[in-house]
């Protein structure tokens, strides 16, 4: 397809299925880890504690807000640790898109976007 990267195919392919907001692009790009809550009997401890950990993580990277989230009990400082933007990566994944004419976004009120193939 047209050179385009990686990151715009794939969100392309995704909407083709469907329109899509922009956090739910951005899940595409960087899927959303499973959230397994402490009472789960189907995960030991240490697998509750690692699944939680990873979910909260990836949270606190996507808005880049140091934060305390509960992990298995306890509370646990979280603080961004990479340099991806997630926003600025799925961002930039879709100006290639527009750029190509291949898709198009709507606001959907409140600068709110929705994301649409063409």
């Amino acid at each position: 397809m047209q050179n385009l990267s990686d990151n715009a195919v794939k969100l392309l392919e995704a909407l083709k299925v469907k329109s899509l907001w922009v956090q739910d692009a951005i899940q595409v790009l960087f899927p959303k880890p499973q959230y397994v809550g402490t009472m789960d009997p189907a995960f030991t401890t240490d697998e509750k504690i690692q699944i939680q950990k990873t979910y909260w993580q990836w949270d606190v990277n996507l808005y880049g807000i140091e934060s305390v989230r509960p992990v298995n009990g306890h509370s646990v400082i979280f603080i961004k640790n990479i340099d991806v933007d997630y926003s600025k990566v799925t961002y930039n994944a879709m100006k290639e898109l527009k750029d190509a004419g291949l898709a198009y976004s709507k606001n959907a009120g409140y600068n709110e976007y929705i994301y649409h193939a063409k």
